[in-house]
């Protein structure tokens, strides 16, 4: 080889292996802390109903949801991985733009270093012979094999190292690394309390607990319980039935109008929720005396499926509810 072309061997060397640092720092400057946690995980999943598109960038009322839910998530005190491990457990790994350094996406994190590696060592063997080419080439292979290898074991600790999509229970209901042991009907009360006091998102709990204290006409803890409920970050079942359990809670605690509400949003969200149209039904007609508005309840209710015990609770309401329709037309009929 000519000396004429070391000069450029020289320079495109040079363009090589900066390429390799600046993308590492760019690469990592992207992944590093920023004031603004929401904006940089909203840019990080990618919404649901859209084609490739990040949640910040959509203009879609799913990843609006989604944006409100983080950042409540946020100010709940969870953690980046806590909230990307969520939406993980609720719409599988391709909700993430950003592919994990673990399994079968980790070649995509070392292919670019092996290339990038392996064309700086055919460049360096190309200079003539020497001790300076062999440094070099070696150099060159140890950090490229360094970077390499410090890939994976940090997507093997990651992998390793995940926390829990939930928030983890208590001891008294699943002690850590084990399978739960204890089926929650024979969790008191007072153990449950203890469990959401420690971990207020908790949100599963939360709702079995309300849900106790209304069997037992408790409805002021109830209440307590699924005020907290309809703000944490939740699925969509969760949310549906916190919004239905805080409505009847409201309605019995003497906010009616707002009971059915909130009664009403959990039907939106779940229109076959029999639960939720029973007490809507409830609500109307016997405590804000709209027999029109229980019947409307009730005949979509009336579609569903459900067993004796149910078809007789309901049929008694519906007996009242036209029973006070019929008087109410007789009173209009009558009236001069």
């Amino acid at each position: 080889m000519t000396g004429r072309w070391r000069p450029t061997l020289r320079a495109a060397l040079i363009v090589i292996l900066a390429g390799v640092v600046i993308w590492g720092i760019v690469d990592g400057a992207a992944r590093g802390p920023s004031p603004d946690r929401v904006g940089r995980l909203t840019r990080q999943l990618r919404c649901p109903v859209c084609r490739g598109e990040a949640v910040a960038d959509s203009p879609s009322s799913s990843a609006r949801t989604i944006e409100n839910e983080i950042r409540q998530q946020v100010a709940a005190g969870w953690t980046d991985q806590q909230i990307r491990d969520y939406y993980v457990s609720r719409f599988g790994r391709s909700i993430l733009l950003d592919p994990p350094r673990t399994g079968s996406t980790l070649v995509l994190w070392v292919l670019p270093l092996v290339v990038l590696t392996g064309g700086a060592i055919a460049v360096l063997g190309m200079l003539p012979d020497g001790r300076r080419r062999v440094a070099w080439r070696w150099t060159t292979a140890g950090l490229g094999a360094a970077a390499t290898a410090a890939l994976v074991v940090a997507g093997a600790t990651q992998a390793g190292a995940r926390p829990p999509a939930a928030l983890p229970l208590d001891s008294v209901v699943q002690p850590a690394g084990t399978a739960p042991t204890r089926d929650l009907s024979t969790v008191t009360n007072a153990e449950m309390e203890a469990v959401i006091a420690k971990n207020p998102s908790v949100i599963g709990m939360r709702l079995a607990l309300a849900t106790r204290y209304l069997d037992a006409g408790d409805v002021a803890d109830a209440l307590r319980h699924t005020a907290v409920a309809i703000d944490l970050p939740a699925t969509d079942q969760e949310y549906e039935r916190a919004l239905r359990l805080h409505g009847w809670a409201s309605a019995l605690n003497g906010a009616p109008t707002l009971g059915a509400d909130y009664l009403r949003a959990a039907i939106a969200l779940s229109p076959t929720d029999r639960d939720a149209l029973f007490f809507l039904a409830k609500v109307e007609f016997e405590a804000l005396h709209d027999p029109h508005a229980a019947k409307l309840a009730l005949d979509r209710l009336a579609k569903l499926t459900m067993d004796d015990t149910q078809v007789q609770v309901v049929g008694q309401l519906r007996a009242a509810v036209d029973a006070a329709l019929a008087t109410a037309g007789t009173s209009a009929g009558s009236a001069p």
